[in-house]
């Protein structure tokens, strides 16, 4: 290769280099914002897949347990 050629394959390598930071600049605060906006995501509640008790439903019958038990026995306190 010679140096001529050598010069134009730099230059056209520099130019490239400069145009791709350019656009990861310009990108930069879209990939920010989509990072953000996953992690917003991940905190909201999901869809279960049904494979998982019902937090309520066991909350629940628990108290409805404690109150039965508490109206059955109303002088025992914890």
């Amino acid at each position: 290769m010679k140096d001529s050629q050598a010069v134009l394959m730099m230059q056209r390598c520099a130019r490239e280099i400069r145009s791709l930071r350019r656009i990861n600049a310009e990108l930069a605060p879209k990939a920010e914002a989509y990072d953000n906006l996953h992690q917003v995501l991940k905190m909201m509640p999901q869809r279960g897949e049904g494979a998982a008790e019902d937090l309520v439903w066991v909350l629940e019958n628990e108290i409805a347990e404690i109150q039965t038990a508490e109206a059955l026995n109303p002088t025992k306190t914890e």
